[in-house]
């Protein structure tokens, strides 16, 4: 099995992961929301994985007509990456947005770039001097994220924050592997084939943290299921399957550098929706954050690293 399908245009790559972005910064949002209406992180993230697999792999069973399994030798590689891009991911994004508010929760998120590029480096991939100009600026906003988003009014730090931040940093780290080994898999695989089963993989991963939580389990409001609709059917279904097509034309660490659109959508959707409190040294950190895409880009796109 090859990697099959049509590869995207940079320009129409671009449009989709900027949509892509946006939709996941709203995801921060809508998540929060359906934990306040009734939903347990654990069972959050398995109900949403639920609704994911029963959209497409229908979707996969017509587009290419069959289930085809992927080769056994990828199955390792398929399953770690769900565990880690998924099960893992969502998990400490969960715990993590519940200790903290939206705008931290996106903004600590917005260290996936550096962490690629530091991974890449680990691997020895070489890179111009002006990404590594962007890591400087992306960690300083980071400090003043994770530094100022803790930092309690008597000038003390809220430990619940803190940990909901470093619950973040480590859901980041998932976040690379998963980019890095999708990247390699879908020179085999269609965007939609490794979606699916990157999904059944972490919906299976998912189950024991949802039962663990059944003691705790409630009745949820309407709207908190409307939530859970928008974020399986919007934010996982389309949006993992254009990211995974984005990811094929553009390099893992342009694709990431676009993660810190997120910051932009959830900063202001957690005030204007949620209303929760933003500091200004919060928003000079989400600026530097965000500044970073600006010189990865440039660096990526005058010659792909190596």
């Amino acid at each position: 099995m090859n990697g099959g399908g049509r590869v995207l245009s940079r320009a129409e790559a671009y449009a989709k992961i900027t949509f892509v972005s946006t939709m996941w910064g709203l995801s921060f949002i809508a998540s929060k929301y359906a934990m306040q209406r009734g939903f347990g992180e654990f069972t959050l993230a398995f109900v949403r994985y639920v609704l994911v697999c029963l959209v497409m792999l229908p979707v996969l069973r017509v587009k290419e007509g069959k289930l085809t399994l992927p080769q056994r030798k990828d199955w390792p590689a398929i399953i770690i990456s769900g565990v880690l891009g998924i099960s893992i991911y969502f998990i400490l994004e969960y715990m993590g947005v519940m200790r903290t508010t939206v705008a931290n929760a996106s903004l600590v998120l917005a260290a996936i770039p550096v962490l690629s590029i530091l991974w890449g480096a680990l691997r020895g991939r070489r890179y111009r001097a002006v990404c590594w100009l962007g890591v400087l600026v992306s960690l300083a906003g980071v400090f003043f994220v994770v530094y100022f988003g803790a930092a309690s009014e008597d000038g003390g730090f809220d430990l619940s924050v803190l940990l909901g931040n470093l619950m973040l940093l480590g859901a980041s780290v998932c976040w690379v592997v998963y980019i890095e080994l999708s990247d390699r898999l879908l020179t085999r695989y269609t965007s939609l084939n490794l979606t699916c089963w990157q999904g059944v993989a972490g919906l299976i991963a998912l189950l024991p943290t949802a039962l663990l939580e059944s003691p705790r389990w409630q009745p949820v409001a309407w709207d908190g299921w409307m939530a859970v609709l928008f974020l399986a059917l919007i934010c996982s279904a389309l949006c993992f399957f254009w990211y995974a097509q984005a990811i094929r034309a553009l390099s893992p660490m342009q694709a990431a550098a676009f993660v810190n659109l997120n910051p932009l959508v959830a900063v202001l959707g957690g005030v204007l929706l949620l209303g929760e409190p933003v500091t200004l040294m919060q928003l000079a950190g989400g600026a530097l954050i965000v500044g970073s895409i600006l010189m990865i880009n440039y660096g990526m796109s005058a010659g792909r690293a190596r």
